[in-house]
């Protein structure tokens, strides 16, 4: 057949995700024990590194949609753990001309239907409860989940230059408790628009929250909001026509961008709390200082930044890709340990994702290719590590999510142009906005996409196609529950991840138990593929796909893996995929996949090898499997990896067999004599010589003959002996002279006439050593002594 592919009902399924491979270093996910991984705010924590984990969720299904209108805002995804529920709860920002704060539960119960309808065909899921915040327009900042004390709650900016704050203490029943402007507090202060997403901490044991004020030259720091009798609004002055990036927060204070302009000289400043505030004797937080540390930027700040507590450091870069890296002190200062230009790239606006060893930096778009956008890698020294385009602007900030065995780098697109994600020779490319997939472990190579064709068409101006941002969370133990969010120009969608797991066994060798394999004999083996975790042990049966299956011999353990064709138990071929371009007659095995415990079996055919004494079989499922070296035969037949699983360790089942060997020699060497003394004197010489032992190690009635070389001091020397069936001879010695003091190597090989079956025993070595004795002493004349002869 030529080319099938998984038949499921979802959209996707991820496909040749490689595994087991070096890879990059990663920093601290958003993961914590108690709640799984969350998205509390933008970039997913404070930190804003947005780095994902979970446990091997295998494929993406289609959850639930609500076109509830445009959204530019990070998704929260919540754990229901915080209020002692299962489950999550699924937090929006957006709307029709306004912006609405809505809520959403998603428990067990709902994934029952995930993936039984595309988005195109499923109805909008409305949110259980929809706060009006009364905007001017759809708010461009991100809401931020905060907890004081035993209350929670959620922050977020408008466009109308309102902080609006909601009470989530009772998740079911949402209270926005603040919304106002600045000028409420302090009719001095004003501001346009807050873009940014707050950044909400306490400050001996005062809230405070950090946000931008759009089209004026200060940044605002709310102080006990939610206290009447304490709150302030404070104004820290910058050096800026606008801000708008999200503060980053770094050893006890934030940093902010400064933006003047796209092609002007934008600035970084860096508070420290204790450095700037105060208390004053009613309780209230005051401004006492305006102290701060500045540095300036190639080009706009507006981005946001991606902060290393533990090193001190902030990851940053400007609107023309120039790539920072920033260190704050205790002591309130800020270093620029370093600054990489990366010409080619014009605009980058979005913000850098950061792991243990990589920072990951959207390219908006890039010169001379008509606006198309990607992403470039930078090591955490500032060196590039790879560059990756697309066929249109980068939409999102990059997403990078961890799973067991691998890592997928995820970067929205806004679509419009041909050329968006093709993974393989010949493929049509596609116009629709897409979420690209780069395999991290593997060069960040492209390796899919999921493709929005519900959002086009679509333009390329800001808040087309997807013109939010990703957010991924894994909120049960043990990969039970975990789901993506999109939020883009019609909304939001959501994908439910839901574990899989195979492993593969070798049932039979085909040999008795207890036995040799005899050269040149074929057998038949059998081996079994075995669902261990579906997908439908969440959704009660409707899921079914494909993953790759393949069995290979490899003969005596080394070199390339031969593969088998796998048969049922009517002796009929398996399934098969054949190469869409052009290489006729390699085949890849397919099964069919459903339920938790569906085995099959399948049986292959494999002819003993001569002049072995072991042979390896092997048999593999859902998983890139011979390894790149040693390779396999025909080229092409690796098994992959098309659904992500928990458990890739019992995914590969190999078994050793012995075989019969028609002949096996061994040689030992030894020293005649060691060590050797020779005299003294001038001309003294002794013949040394190294012993030769050849024997048959096999068990095969055969009578070989033997050619021994052995290769010494004094040249090669043959040895030509017959050996039957457990027989040993001495061969040699082999002979030499020597006349001065060292150590003298012989070496010997030993081969039959026919194949032997190990080659690692046909070689031998000795040493023997020979010590020259010292000349006795002949002393000093003794004084007084005369002697004469007397004629």
């Amino acid at each position: 057949m030529k080319r099938k592919w998984m038949r499921t009902l979802s959209i996707l399924v991820l496909l040749f995700y490689l595994i087991g491979v070096s890879g990059p270093v990663w920093a601290k996910a958003s993961y914590d024990p108690n709640y799984g991984t969350e998205v509390k705010t933008f970039g997913f924590t404070d930190e804003r590194n947005r780095e994902s984990f979970s446990y091997g969720n295998a494929a993406f299904w289609p959850l639930m949609k609500d076109e509830f209108g445009k959204s530019f805002s990070q998704p929260l995804i919540l754990s229901g753990k915080r209020w002692g529920r299962d489950g999550a709860y699924l937090v929006a920002a957006g709307g029709p001309g306004t912006t609405w704060l809505m809520f959403w539960k998603l428990d067990i119960d709902k994934l029952k239907d995930a993936g039984k309808k595309g988005f195109t065909q499923m109805a909008n899921t409305p949110p259980y409860a929809t706060l009006d915040l009364h905007d001017k327009g759809t708010t461009y900042s991100d809401p931020t989940y905060f907890e004081d004390g035993n209350r929670k709650y959620i922050y977020i900016g408008l466009k109308n230059g309102n902080l609006a704050i909601v009470d989530v203490t009772d998740i079911n029943n949402p209270q926005v408790v603040f919304n106002s402007p600045p000028s409420i507090i302090d009719p001095s202060i004003s501001a346009t628009d807050i873009t940014s997403a707050p950044y909400v901490t306490t400050w001996n044991g005062h809230t405070v929250a950090v946000t931008a004020s759009g089209n004026r030259p200060w940044v605002l720091l709310w102080t006990d909001p939610l206290d009447t009798s304490k709150r302030n609004v404070l104004k820290l002055s910058v050096k800026a026509i606008r801000t708008s990036s999200t503060p980053g927060p770094l050893n006890g204070g934030f940093l902010v961008g400064c933006d003047n302009g796209l092609d002007n000289e934008g600035y970084i400043v860096y508070y420290k709390f204790d450095n700037i505030l105060g208390t004053d004797g009613n309780g209230r937080v005051y401004l006492k200082s305006s102290d701060f540390s500045r540095l300036p930027t190639r080009s706009s700040a507006v981005a946001s930044f991606a902060v290393d507590p533990d090193e001190g450091a902030a990851y940053y870069n400007d609107s023309r890709a120039n790539v920072y890296k920033f260190l704050a002190f205790p002591d309130g200062t800020l270093e620029e340990a370093w600054h990489y230009y990366f010409p080619g790239v014009t605009f980058t606006h979005r913000s850098p994702a950061l792991t243990g060893s990589n920072v990951y930096v959207p390219i908006g778009t890039r010169k001379d290719l008509d606006g198309q956008g990607g992403l470039l890698v930078v090591d955490r020294n500032g060196n590039e590590v790879k560059r990756v385009y697309f066929g249109s602007k980068v939409g999102t900030a990059p997403v990078v999510w961890r799973y067991q065995n691998g890592a997928t780098v995820m970067v929205g697109t806004q679509g419009s142009r041909p050329g968006i994600e093709g993974t393989a020779p010949g493929e049509t490319p596609n116009q629709a906005p897409a979420i690209a997939l780069l395999d991290a472990m593997n060069g960040y190579n492209k390796y899919g996409a999921i493709t929005m064709e519900e959002l086009r068409p679509t333009g390329e101006a800001f808040g087309t196609g997807i013109s939010g941002q990703i957010s991924m969370g894994s909120l049960e133990r043990e990969a039970r529950f975990s789901v993506m969010a999109l939020t883009h120009s019609n909304g939001i969608y959501v994908w439910a991840m839901l574990p899989f797991d195979m492993k593969a066994e070798i049932v039979d060798t085909g040999v008795p138990a207890g036995e040799k394999a005899e050269p040149g004999h074929k057998y038949t083996a059998k081996v079994k593929f075995t669902v261990t975790r579906s997908p439908n042990d969440i959704l009660g049966g409707d899921w079914e796909g494909w993953v790759s299956i393949g069995a290979f011999h490899q003969v005596g353990g080394q070199g390339p893996f031969y593969q088998a064709a796998l048969k049922d138990a009517s002796g009929n071929e398996l399934m098969y995929e054949q190469d869409a371009y052009g290489l006729e007659g390699v085949k890849r095995y397919l099964a069919e996949v459903k339920n938790t415990g569906d085995s099959f079996e399948a049986t292959f055919d494999w002819t003993a090898p001569n002049g072995v004494s072991e042979t390896v079989l092997a048999a593999a499922v859902n998983v890139d499997y011979p390894p790149l070296d040693p390779g396999v035969s025909p080229a092409n037949t690796r098994v992959n990896n098309y659904v992500p699983e928990i458990n890739y360790g019992d995914n590969v089942a190999t078994a050793k067999v012995p075989v019969r060997a028609n002949c096996d020699v061994a040689v030992e060497m030894w020293p005649v004599q060691s060590p050797i003394r020779l005299s003294w004197l001038p001309n003294s010489m002794a013949i040394a010589g190294a012993n030769i032992r050849i024997k048959r190690v096999d068990d095969s009635p055969s009578t070989v003959k033997v050619t021994v070389t052995a290769d010494g001091p004094e040249g090669r020397q043959t040895f030509t002996e017959t050996l039957g069936p457990g027989e040993t001879k001495l061969v040699g010695p082999y002979h030499f002279t020597v006349r001065n003091s060292g150590t003298y190597t012989v070496r010997a090989e030993a081969w039959p006439d026919v194949p032997d079956a190990n080659p690692a025993n046909n070689k031998a070595s000795t040493t023997i050593e020979v010590i020259k004795t010292p000349a006795p002493p002949t002393g000093p004349k003794e004084p007084g002594i005369h002697g004469e002869l007397v004629g």
